[in-house]
């Protein structure tokens, strides 16, 4: 009998640890999911903006020395860009310079960006890159975007003129509700039952262990933290330079920064 006991009791032990580790794994799935989904709606959204056509006349204008085009495109930015995505602090228009010529916030005008990873990158592509001097002491999240004139150079019937960058400053507090549980109950969720995994903790760590989510099971939660993560790095956007990023349950969010 006790030998009975014991193996039946480590077999359900087994299969207790086994289904636990799937159901987890399912959390982690959906989780990347909405990471992913996340970082590739703001690419989208600083694509779309330095695409503008406003903007883009307005930034050549205010290369130009027009200082009233110079308002204009702060204005433009204020009333019809920013109000557009609540997750989306600040947004700069540069000059191929790196200084800021045009910004949602008055106090960044004039600003030399040059030497700044999201510039470097967002000159030549769509590039993702981490602020490691964000508000609040957390790390904020800046996407880049070129910009190109509506008017072809001489000689160059189907390109165009690179003008400037872009930049938004996004806001992280949407993508810690989805991971914090806060969207759960809602009907478009893509699971419910969050009294289910009410113990269960989601962070986003950076490349140097400081993590840049709140949790809502640690409050505050570590600046930095020494934990392990075992599973492989998964590439959230693949084939572009510049705005690749992985993610796998609190490995490195974003990659050659």
């Amino acid at each position: 009998m006790p030998a009975t006991f014991f193996l039946s009791y480590n077999l359900m032990k087994a299969h207790a640890k086994n289904a636990a580790l799937r159901d987890i794994a399912v959390i982690a799935e959906l989780h990347k999911g909405q990471v992913c989904q996340f970082l590739e709606m703001t690419r989208r959204r600083a694509q779309d903006f330095a695409s503008d056509g406003f903007i883009r006349t307005q930034l050549l204008k205010e290369i130009r020395g027009s200082e009233v085009s110079f308002n204009n495109l702060s204005k433009y930015l204020v009333e019809n860009k920013i109000t557009i995505d609540e997750s989306i602090k600040t947004i700069h228009v540069l000059s191929m310079e790196g200084r800021v010529v045009a910004s949602t916030d008055n106090a960044e005008i004039g600003k030399d960006l040059s030497n700044k990873t999201v510039f470097i990158k967002g000159k030549d592509a769509i590039a993702l890159a981490e602020n490691p001097d964000g508000h609040d002491g957390l790390p904020e999240l800046a996407v880049s975007a070129p910009i190109f004139s509506m008017r072809c150079r001489l000689g160059e019937a189907k390109r165009t003129q690179q003008i400037g960058v872009l930049v938004n400053t996004i806001r992280l507090s949407e993508l810690n509700k989805m991971l914090s549980g806060e969207y759960h109950m809602e009907d478009y969720s893509i699971y419910r039952d969050k009294e289910r995994w009410k113990n269960i903790a989601v962070y986003l760590v950076n490349r140097d262990k400081r993590m840049i989510i709140n949790s809502v099971s640690v409050h505050p939660p570590p600046t930095r933290g020494g934990g392990k993560t075992f599973p492989p790095p998964v590439p959230l956007t693949e084939g572009e330079k510049g705005g690749g990023g992985r993610f796998s349950g609190g490995a490195e969010l974003l990659r050659n920064l």
